[in-house]
């Protein structure tokens, strides 16, 4: 049932509803989630998960007030639009990057040399990308060469530090602070 949890410090948030891939359909989970009065849906996964099918069933059970908000992983509209008709109208999209204009300096070097290259600025997941490489190559060539060292050098950068702030958060295990006190996260199981 959608509800809420007790979070660490007393705070409250809403329970996340899974969806499975393999369902014929999902009206009982978007009966659950209107039963929630969620202010919000995230849809947490990917659409090639029978996502026009979810979109299409959530859509029709839930007001069209309630914003759908949909990750990266729904980056398909002519599928979208070809499986859910009308309900993949009208979303909220999200991606987790920086606009160029926000970026640090060595950032801003980087994307304005992608630019000068390719004719364009990096999109997506692309400055994450080189910034997981130029990490991984500085521990490379700090390291003595082996694994074990590699590993040890990666670790000292610091984002060991934000993978286990992450892999604790509400967000990775689906949840996701939205705008109103009662929102429903739905994350692909």
């Amino acid at each position: 049932m959608c509800g809420s949890r007790r979070r660490a410090g007393g705070s409250r948030s809403p329970d996340s509803p899974g969806w499975r891939a393999e369902a014929r359909g999902y009206a009982a989970l978007a009966r659950r989630v209107r039963d929630a009065r969620a202010g919000a849906v995230y849809l947490a996964g990917l659409a090639s998960n029978h996502g026009p099918r979810l979109l299409a069933d959530l859509r029709r059970t839930l007001s069209s007030h309630v914003p759908i908000i949909r990750p990266d992983g729904f980056a398909a509209p002519g599928y979208l639009i070809e499986g859910a008709g009308a309900a993949a109208e009208g979303f909220v999209f999200t991606i987790a990057t920086l606009p160029s204009n926000k970026l640090p300096p060595a950032g801003h070097r980087f994307a304005t040399e992608f630019d000068r290259r390719f004719g364009a600025f990096p999109c997506c997941v692309a400055m994450q990308s080189a910034q997981a490489m130029y990490l991984l190559l500085d521990a490379i060539a700090a390291s003595d060469g082996s694994r074990a060292d590699v590993t040890r050098h990666v670790l000292r950068s610091g984002i060991h530090t934000s993978i286990a702030h992450w892999s604790q958060s509400s967000l990775a295990r689906g949840l996701a602070p939205l705008p109103r006190s009662a929102s429903t996260v739905i994350r692909s199981s």
